[in-house]
């Protein structure tokens, strides 16, 4: 199991990514431990996916956003 330490370094650097890459950056590589992964616009959904995968790990669950139309 990896600690929250190492898992909130993981979840800053690919939202780091993700920032470049929303700012123009043609290509990102993340170096997590050993790990090396590569991204760019097109593999945005798996950034995406990674940075999800890492929130829930850590316990950051994103929750569902309601509406009600009231009376």
């Amino acid at each position: 199991m990896i600690d929250r330490a190492a898992l909130e370094l993981r979840l800053t650097r690919l939202e780091a990514a993700k920032d470049e890459l929303l700012l123009g950056k043609a290509v990102v590589t993340v170096t997590d431990g050993a790990k090396s992964m590569t991204f760019s616009k097109a593999k945005l959904p798996e950034l995406n996916a990674a940075i999800m995968e890492t929130k829930t790990a850590l316990g950051q669950r994103r929750r569902a956003i309601g509406v009600s139309f009231g009376r």
